[in-house]
């Protein structure tokens, strides 16, 4: 993961500035980020990165999606990582 986290970091500060309409490309890297955040330990970052991708599947009417409950279910992960839920 530590490895791969500046990559995805790198991925979504492009797909930002390029996404326009294209918001389920930066939904897909922001969930991908978040799981890699996760991975590293690092829960509460996460969690950041995970809400602003269900913030795009919201605002795009997108909560039924398989994509959707992937990303619900890793900031559940991110959630009980920072102790939110007991585990």
């Amino acid at each position: 993961a530590a490895r791969a986290l500046p990559l995805q970091a790198a991925a979504v500060r492009l797909l930002e500035r390029h996404a326009g309409r294209r918001w389920e490309g930066l939904a897909l890297a922001l969930n991908e980020l978040g799981a890699l955040q996760i991975e590293a330990g690092d829960p509460g970052t996460a969690a950041l990165s995970l809400e602003r991708a269900l913030a795009l599947r919201e605002k795009a009417g997108d909560r039924k999606s398989r994509e959707y409950g992937k990303t619900l279910n890793n900031l559940a992960v991110a959630r009980r990582g920072l102790g939110d839920y007991p585990g």
